[in-house]
């Protein structure tokens, strides 16, 4: 080996510690899905009793609770009882080891992101990994939510309202601490975290989340209904699904539960001339953005709920998808759950119809499929190739992606003021250097 190789593996080693590192991370925040996955549907806590064997209930040793290689080490089986230990354990930890990595990989380090199309967006690499953390945590825990949702999901047909909540709230939390952190603000052309509203569209979103507010009072004190209160007279025992019939009844009444909301959104864009213009400060432009992410990733699964449910005279698709997506947009933006609602939906039905043919080949009944899974994999997909959804944009409306690329999902457009720029500090020279390469590569 030469001085060149060298010289090489040894400007890698950090790279390759670190993401080994969050490896580590993932496959221990996969093992404890395991216990979400397996709990939370049955009412269970997540903290106590400590992992055990599901037959026997012996506790498991601290070796055997390592995730992915404690699986091995045990050979699969419980040396207590000898019984078998589902692969789907390890299967998990490793998976959310390898998405943790990846996304490491792909936001931070810079000989990676740039040089495959800018797969997340300069501000990531210019403050790097330390300075960035809440915001790539909230990443981080929306992804483990996602994952977490589409394992109970396809089990049960529900996602349980914790990991959603617990989604958004870790997207709102991290995005506002971000905006508090020093030095962590926009840069000169306008990247942040995530696309930052100007004042019009930050107080439209903070009068529609206002709206929610008081129909949520409204429900818990009774004087609104909420939909499908009597929908367990209707289930057969055994049966996921009831034939319920009053569907569009239903939906009269999440249109009354949202009639608050769409009337201060409403009232907000007729008095858009009247209100503040620019940019707010970051804190409250933070806050904006995940407010327009859960409202727009929210109402419009929301939406196709209640259109579907009332053409058809069913429950078209279940409040989890909406609350799912909603933590989505509360994360990444008011655009990544639009765009993650194109892959979602093809996959859905490509499954879908593929499985119906299987079904009826063998002269069985299709089983009804839950669209959770698809949404979070359409998710995914939109963080993780992001620059192949920018040229699928640029093919299908080339005008509006030619003036919004530079600030499309990820960031703030080009063109926007940033309110304390004379304040933001002055960026290094590795800094410099990796906002030029990005100016080259026309991002």
């Amino acid at each position: 080996m030469d001085d060149a190789e060298l010289l090489n593996l040894w400007s890698i080693g950090p790279t390759l510690v670190s993401t080994a590192f969050v490896f580590a991370f993932g496959a221990c925040v996969g093992s404890f899905l395991n216990v979400v996955v397996h709990r939370l549907p049955k009412g269970m806590s997540l903290l106590t009793p400590p992992s055990r064997c599901p037959a026997c209930g012996r506790r498991l040793s601290l070796h055997e609770n390592l995730p992915v290689f404690g699986w091995f080490l045990a050979g699969g089986r419980c040396r207590s009882c000898g019984v078998r230990i589902g692969l789907e354990y390890p299967l998990v930890e490793l998976g959310v080891g390898v998405l943790f990595a990846i996304l490491y990989v792909l936001f931070f380090e810079t000989r990676f992101g740039p040089g495959i199309g800018g797969v997340t967006n300069p501000w990531w690499h210019l403050h790097g990994a330390i300075a960035t953390a809440p915001a790539f945590l909230a990443v981080l825990g929306l992804c483990a939510a996602l994952v977490a949702a589409s394992l109970i999901d396809a089990r049960s047909y529900l996602i349980p309202g914790e990991i959603t909540r617990t989604a958004a709230l870790l997207g709102v939390g991290g995005l506002l601490v971000q905006s508090l952190t020093p030095g962590t603000g926009p840069t000169l052309r306008g990247w942040w975290a995530v696309s930052l509203p100007e004042w019009p569209a930050t107080i439209t979103a903070f009068a529609g989340m206002a709206g929610l507010a008081l129909s949520w009072i409204l429900l818990r004190t009774g004087r609104l209904t909420p939909s499908f209160a009597d929908y367990d007279q209707y289930l057969e025992p055994g049966e996921t699904f009831a034939r319920y019939p009053h569907a569009r009844r239903e939906m009269i009444r999440e249109l009354l539960f949202l009639a608050p909301c769409m009337a201060a959104i409403t009232a907000s864009m007729l008095l858009r001339d009247r209100l503040p213009q620019g940019m707010p400060p970051l804190p409250i432009g933070a806050l904006g953005a995940s407010a327009m992410g859960f409202l727009v990733g929210g109402g419009v699964i929301w939406a196709i709920r209640i259109l579907g449910s009332l053409s058809f005279g069913r429950e078209a698709m279940g409040m989890g998808d909406v609350h799912l997506m909603a933590a989505v947009g509360a994360t990444l933006g008011w655009v990544d759950p639009l765009v993650a609602l194109v892959p979602g939906i093809v996959l859905a039905l490509a499954w879908t119809m593929s499985a119906r043919g299987v079904a009826i080949l063998r002269g069985r009944s299709p089983r009804e499929l839950p669209l959770g899974p698809y949404l979070a994999i359409g998710t995914l997909l939109v963080v993780l190739l992001r620059p192949a959804f920018v040229e699928l944009g640029r093919f299908v409306v080339p005008a509006w992606i030619d003036e919004a690329r530079p600030g499309l999902f990820t960031s703030g457009p080009p063109s926007v003021a940033i309110t304390n720029r004379a304040a933001e500090p002055a960026p290094s020279a590795g800094a410099e250097s990796i906002e030029r390469r990005w100016r080259q590569k026309g991002v």
